[in-house]
């Protein structure tokens, strides 16, 4: 009997169909989360440790002053430490003549001499916003503590920095040699288990993560494997809150976010202009794909990529006026990608109308 299931089940061509598009969307976000780990951390071998903020001394989120010094003091976690990456909080860019400057130096705590410094055009950082201050490799780093200096040498009214309010804001960056990891088999496993780990628990990797499991998320649910699930456990959930505020709120869900996957999406993108912030374009492409298929499925035309798209262009002017740059720059990013995806919709609609006349036509003339 079980024999005949599970032949029945390895012939069964639709079961296999969507266990390979699984497997391969699975094997798609594994990909792209190392390849996103690779390129947050510099290089694949390099690993980051997330440091809180209490080790910069006088940290504060305003405005930089000109000659304003921000000293910070860490404790190396692993050999080989060669950057210093610090969160700043951008706003408009300057012309290149009016750009900041930063000096920063390293020295082992106790030393009377630093280590290394240098000086650091601010226009790098609207680039890469999270900053990775490098210096020559400290081979035997490790356990000892070492103090940092980052000062503002031509503030102006023009080139606004700050440092960022989003953890973490501080990371120390250490970097294996690729020949002896590959050498080395439990060398190779403990790196990976001490990059990935340290890895997920920054927001960003946590977030883009996120976003390359949807295709999969989305996929199950359109097979109806998840909503089959979901649907009788939030019904009897809400039968016994029915009069609380979680049940109004599972309530909401269910007409919405739960089931209706682009006001999900919308709501993905809302997280990220507000909160996260990030600075990975692979992101918008993956969004993009997913609200055009989206709407294909659900059979919505392309009205709703354009309302959301001026929707986030009105409100551009708001945050410039409140002095939230980034916000409005994410803003405007996001806008773009609907209209986009809105004038993609227009396009394949009408190809699609074009081929239904043609095929009317060819009915009419036999």
């Amino acid at each position: 009997m079980l024999r005949e299931k599970f032949r029945q089940f390895v012939t069964d061509r639709v079961i296999l169909k969507r266990l390979a598009i699984s497997g391969f969307l699975l094997l798609l976000w594994i990909s792209l989360t190392v390849l996103y780990v690779t390129t947050f951390d510099t290089s694949f071998s390099i690993w980051s440790y997330n440091h809180p903020n209490s080790d910069i001394k006088n940290l504060n989120y305003d405005l930089f002053h000109k000659a304003e010094t921000f000293k910070g003091e860490f404790v190396a976690q692993d050999n080989n430490l060669g950057i210093v990456a610090v969160r700043f909080e951008t706003y408009i860019r300057p012309p290149y003549q009016y750009e900041d400057q930063l000096l920063f130096k390293l020295r082992e705590k106790g030393a009377k001499s630093w280590y290394y410094q240098n000086i650091y055009r601010s226009g790098l950082v609207y680039d890469v916003p999270f900053f990775p201050f490098g210096f020559p490799q400290i081979s035997n780093s490790k356990g000892k503590a070492y103090q940092f200096e980052i000062t503002t040498l031509n503030t102006n009214a023009i080139n606004k920095l700050s440092i960022s309010n989003r953890k973490p804001i501080l990371q120390s960056k250490y970097k294996y040699i690729g020949k002896e990891l590959l050498h080395n088999k439990s060398e190779f496993i403990r790196f990976l288990i001490i990059k990935f780990s340290n890895a997920f628990k920054t927001p960003d990797v946590l977030f883009s993560s996120f976003i390359y499991l949807l295709p999969l998320l989305f996929y199950l649910v359109w097979i109806s494997l998840l909503e089959k699930f979901f649907r009788p456990l939030t019904n009897r959930v809400v039968e016994k809150l029915e009069n609380s505020f979680l049940g109004i709120v599972l309530k909401a869900l269910k007409k919405g976010f739960l089931f209706n996957l682009d006001y999900f999406l919308i709501f993905i993108v809302l997280i990220d202009i507000f909160w996260i912030q990030l600075t990975n374009d692979l992101v918008y492409v993956v969004i993009l794909i997913l609200w055009i298929a989206t709407l294909a499925v659900y059979k919505k035309d392309a009205k709703e990529s354009f309302i959301i798209g001026i929707t986030l262009i009105t409100f551009c002017p708001f945050f410039l006026f409140f002095q939230m740059e980034p916000t409005a720059e994410k803003s405007g990013i996001w806008a773009f990608m609907f209209l986009a995806a809105g004038m993609i919709q227009i396009l394949f609609e009408q190809k699609m109308r074009a081929s239904k006349i043609r095929l009317e036509s060819s009915k009419m003339v036999e």
